[in-house]
């Protein structure tokens, strides 16, 4: 699949440093491009690609800017499940977990977490990534997590995440949940807000606002300097989401929803936007009954937005593996990355993931079917 990618790059002026060459493997094809951007040459790791080749003082000023770049982590978007409704065998309930880096000189260390969305068994996807103790960790670092609305293929694994906080806390802040009523109102009944040092929640439309102690507070804490909840048509109290960082980027979330002119416009030029794309286009009718979008719905909206890069999610699970008319067609470099569960993207490496479309096609595609 990187050797077809490779081919339809040179035609779609992709970046040649990202192309497979030699023993054509994925490893390498990978390599290039990572290298690339840490400002590192692939060639003392027996790579074909010799990224660096600056000379003199560019040779060291490089040096200096690469020494930086090693403590800084990488902010990634971790999907850990992309079905609606019910978990099914191939997709869980929605959850997508962004570990935002920083300027930190700690190596390896993220300064935040955000879980946007946390449907049924999203803890359990975490354990699958990350491993127990693993799990724990990333609950612990979460700053945020951020529900959509109230169906419980985006909320019900709230508890799980917030009885994980409870075992690894260690001194953290309370853990703030930004949602609409409805799911305040669950929690609450739960006995679930009644410790306040450990969850503390607020309503989305009041965490748009300035003023907001909660919402200054995590600006302070983590560099965000954008966040808009915006009301979508789904569902009484449904919510997308637009948030962005001092270092540069801007996600823009749908959530739940028909295509939403206001998303649209906040969201414009978006270094990641990430669209639900429920039903295929032959289902138009039933998606805006159960007001939803479909692939063609979505596709518009990211060509409307003028998306860096566009992520499909929030699939039915009448499809198994993958809707069958995601586009495929134009230029590689427009067309939408179907997600699954478990899939990691770095947002630095966001300008070379139309690259493994192919590949995830071939492993999402079901033997005998278009699924």
């Amino acid at each position: 699949a990187m050797q077809e990618a490779a081919k339809k790059s040179r035609a779609h002026s992709l970046p040649s440093q990202c192309v497979a060459q030699g023993s054509g493997s994925n490893t390498s094809a990978a390599d290039a491009p990572r290298a690339r951007l840490l400002g590192k040459s692939c060639a003392s790791a027996g790579s074909p690609y010799n990224v660096s080749q600056s000379t003199g003082v560019k040779a060291d000023e490089d040096q200096k800017r690469v020494s930086r770049k090693a403590c800084e982590p990488e902010t990634e978007a971790i999907f850990l499940g992309t079905g609606c409704a019910e978990p099914s065998k191939y997709r869980s309930g929605s959850g997508i977990l962004f570990r935002c880096g920083s300027n930190s000189t700690a190596p390896g260390a993220y300064a935040f977490h955000i879980l946007v969305e946390a449907g049924e068994g999203v803890y359990g996807q975490m354990v699958r990534q990350f491993g127990e103790a693993g799990a724990l960790q990333e609950v612990g670092a979460l700053a945020c997590v951020w529900v959509s609305h109230r169906h419980a293929d985006h909320c019900t694994g709230l508890p799980g995440i917030i009885a994980a906080r409870r075992a690894a806390r260690a001194g953290s802040p309370s853990l703030l949940v930004v949602g609409p009523w409805p799911v305040r109102d669950w929690l609450r009944d739960s006995g679930l807000l009644d410790d306040t040092s450990l969850v503390h929640f607020v309503h989305s439309r009041y965490f748009n606002q300035q003023s907001c102690p909660a919402r200054r507070d995590l600006f302070c804490r983590t560099g965000l300097a954008e966040w808009t909840s915006i009301r979508v048509q789904h569902c009484y109290d449904s919510y997308g989401l637009v948030f962005g960082h001092k270092q540069g980027w801007r996600v823009a979330f749908s959530g739940d929803c028909r295509p939403s002119r206001e998303l649209m416009r906040t969201g414009f030029r978006c270094t990641l936007l990430i669209h639900e794309a429920t039903f295929e286009d032959s289902l138009g009718s039933h998606a805006q009954r159960k007001r939803h979008s479909t692939s063609s719905e979505a596709v518009a909206a990211s060509l409307e937005m003028q998306a860096h890069r566009t992520v499909f999610t929030h699939f039915s699970q009448r499809y198994p593996r993958a809707p069958r008319d995601v586009p495929r067609e134009g230029p590689m470099e427009r067309r939408p990355i179907v997600a699954f569960d478990g899939m990691r993207i770095c947002l630095s490496l966001l300008e070379y993931a139309p690259l493994v479309v192919p590949g995830v096609d071939s492993v999402l595609e079901a033997p005998g079917s278009g699924n």
